[in-house]
């Protein structure tokens, strides 16, 4: 090609790693897959191959020739204070990145992530490299953090720490098993006591509606359906035996009649009750929110009796569950 004194053109640059469209101000020649430059102006940061930094801007007469290893981060969208685009290799090259608002913060080894909204951030900010990091994922919101790739985090505080997760609402958390939550850190009558600014963890958080990896769901709330179905095939049924004195196990329940609520007590917790026998609060206000009255088995004490003891779930989790259909 023959030289074009300042001008500025458009050219396709082959790298060992990518393909790029490279703006320069042309001085000189171009040559080589590998494009060595001679007396180029170069607009933009570069990598040579050994590693070193060509400057923005810097002029290179023409005897001297550079051989371009690589094009650094480019082509990313920033907005507002704070934000920041990194990628998870220690030789930069990601590009088509979103970071908008206030320290919301990118690190991945790909194109494609985004993270909106305020203290937001895809990748583990926490770790300096790891090599599939925050890959196409998306944090929308206040404080969500999409940590693994391909997540998607959208509302405030929640945190997706699995691979394809998604977790949404308030103070939602994906990881271990867990591959969707719904979060719901504030209802009426009940905010979170950890004031709803800090990370929800495997152990410290609110949410309502679990899909696990293996397809079972958890649901921490009521549910109002029409009807339900039941599978009952005797082709996933095995191993069965008929079971004896079933009257006597049945007398070993206590049924009772209780104040259920979505907030967690300890387990001798009462309310104090007014004269018609409503719950109050500790200003003496009834309590017409998060609360309902029920009639049923305490999970617990099911779990005492030894051939019913396997209907209590939840060993692991925040609160016991009991499967009711189990003792029909």
């Amino acid at each position: 090609m023959e030289s074009q004194s300042q001008e500025t053109i458009t050219r396709t640059v082959t790298t060992n790693h990518i393909k790029e469209t490279l703006k320069i101000t042309n001085k000189g020649d171009i040559s080589g897959n590998d494009a060595s430059f001679n007396n180029i102006q170069f607009l933009g940061k570069i990598l040579k191959e050994d590693g070193t930094e060509l400057s923005g801007g810097s002029s290179y007469d023409k005897d001297t020739s550079i051989t371009v290893y690589d094009i650094d981060i480019c082509g990313n969208i920033l907005m507002g204070y704070g934000t920041q685009v990194k990628d998870v290799n220690t030789i930069p090259r990601i590009s088509g990145c979103v970071a908008i608002g206030g320290n919301c913060k990118v690190k991945s080894d790909n194109a494609g992530s985004m993270a909106i909204g305020s203290g937001s951030e895809v990748g583990d900010w926490s770790q300096e490299w790891n090599a599939a990091d925050g890959r196409q994922s998306y944090a929308f919101g206040a404080r969500c953090y999409a940590r693994k790739p391909h997540s998607f985090v959208v509302g405030s505080n929640c945190v997706s720490e699995v691979q394809r997760g998604f977790a949404c609402g308030n103070a939602a958390y994906v990881g271990g098993d867990i591959r969707f939550a719904f979060g719901c850190g504030t209802t009426a009558g009940y905010t979170p006591s950890w004031g709803g600014s800090m990370t929800p963890t495997a152990d410290n958080n609110f949410n309502k509606f679990e899909i696990k990896g293996n397809g079972y769901a958890e649901l921490y709330g009521e549910l109002t359906a029409a009807g339900t179905t039941l599978t009952s095939d005797d082709r996933i049924k095995h191993n069965e035996t008929d079971i004896s004195n079933c009257l006597i196990t049945i007398k070993k329940l206590r049924p009772t009649k209780y104040f259920k609520t979505l907030e967690i007590y300890d387990v001798s917790h009462n309310f104090n009750l007014d004269s018609s026998g409503n719950p109050l609060d500790e200003s003496g206000n009834i309590i017409t929110s998060g609360i309902a009255t029920e009639t049923g088995f305490i999970a617990q004490r099911v779990k005492e009796i030894d051939e019913l003891q396997h209907l209590v779930r939840g060993e692991n989790k925040k609160v016991l569950a009991l499967n009711y259909v189990g003792i029909i």
